[in-house]
């Protein structure tokens, strides 16, 4: 199997990838009046303001996504980004207005996060896997409906997922101090895309890796985090140019942790793990779970990965570690880390996101060492 991959990658890289695209066109076909929808700025403007955010028995909603493009649109028209969707910083929708600004339509958005996304999940997967195995992973989640459905629609969990895979990349690649600062510039991209609680978690996975490893990369690393700083006030900008401060930034951020803390919007610390190991997904404008039509029968495989591979490296300890098995620390970490942090979190489908793709690379890396082990016993 081995030489067969070494005699063929060229082939097998080029039918890979048109899986991909062959798939991506195809959904895109399936989507096209999504794609032939133009933006319609006055439109969403009226519905922005009948809707619950702005009339509170409204019964004319609007979702996540048209909020997100309405506030996106008026943002890069020079409005206040604390005015329009306040409790969700701003970067994201700057970024969903360009698009609208260019494209002149909603989806368009969707499309551009999933080819950064998937593009950032391949360049995490080559620091460990010759191209061959890199993309097959990259192929299999992209096959996940999942994934492929956000690309009709302006949301953020695709260019939130984009931010943590280019963050992971330079900051596990990481042997010069350009590394760490472009770890640090998408780290404060993704803070500056959703809430700032995932950030932190960020933040504490690459603690535990560097204890881990035990490697002294402490001043690089902290020049990161000022980077990352500087991006995320960067994203206030219109904010800081009506005359606030960088400490009015913070009170923002303190009332948008006030804002999610009194939501009604409760779901159970249990919820994240009946929804991947049972399609029961509990939410609180019902008695009864959700089934998703999302949910595929490898959830539960994928809610395991995380565990397997924290008994793997406590049972492999050892002072020096190999590439892959800093690779597989650092995605373990965040993996559980992720799972607590949606244990206390209203859960929706599309936040496991930021799971799938680390829980991917993880099995592949399982599968590499275990393999590299068998390899030592036979010699």
């Amino acid at each position: 199997m081995k030489q067969f991959i070494q005699k063929n990658q060229r082939r097998l890289v080029i039918f890979l990838l048109l899986v991909f695209f062959g798939h991506l066109g195809w959904r895109m076909w399936q989507y096209r009046v999504d794609f032939n929808t133009p933006w319609d700025a006055d439109y969403w403007r009226q519905r922005y303001e009948q809707s619950q955010w702005i009339v509170s028995d409204s019964k004319q909603g609007i979702g996540d996504d048209a909020l997100y493009a309405h506030a996106g649109w008026q943002y890069l028209h020079g409005t206040d980004p604390t005015l329009i969707n306040p409790e969700v910083p701003p970067l994201g929708k700057y970024l969903i207005g360009l698009s609208l600004l260019v494209f002149k339509n909603m989806a368009a958005f969707g499309l551009l996060s999933f080819l950064l996304a998937f593009g950032a999940f391949f360049l995490v997967n080559r620091l460990f896997f010759p191209p061959v195995w890199a993309l097959l992973p990259v192929v299999l989640l992209s096959l996940e409906k999942l994934f492929y459905q956000e690309i009709r629609a302006p949301f953020l969990d695709l260019l939130y997922l984009s931010f943590f895979l280019l963050t992971s990349y330079f900051f596990l690649k990481a042997r010069k101090l350009s590394d760490h600062l472009l770890s640090g510039f998408f780290l404060g991209c993704f803070v500056a895309t959703k809430f700032s609680l995932g950030g932190l978690l960020v933040v504490m996975t690459q603690v535990v890796y560097l204890i881990w490893q035990k490697r002294s990369r402490l001043i690089y690393w902290l020049a990161s985090l000022l980077v990352s700083a500087g991006v995320f006030f960067l994203s206030y900008f219109k904010y800081l140019q009506n005359g606030h401060s960088l400490l009015d930034v913070l009170r923002v951020q303190k009332w948008i942790w006030h804002f999610y803390a009194i939501s009604q919007a409760k779901s159970g610390p249990l919820a994240v793990f009946r929804l991947l190991l049972l399609n029961q997904w509990p939410v609180w404008w019902q008695a009864e779970p959700i089934k998703t039509k999302v949910w595929f029968w490898s959830w539960p495989v994928f809610l395991v990965i995380p565990f397997v591979s924290i008994i793997w490296l406590f049972r492999r300890r050892k002072k020096s570690l190999t590439q892959t098995e800093r690779g597989l620390v650092f995605l373990t970490f965040w993996l559980l880390g992720y799972l607590i942090f949606l244990m206390f979190t209203p859960v929706w489908p599309r936040y496991l996101l930021l799971y799938f793709p680390p829980a991917f690379t993880s099995l592949f890396l399982l599968l590499k060492l275990k393999g590299g082990s068998q390899t030592k016993r036979k010699t």
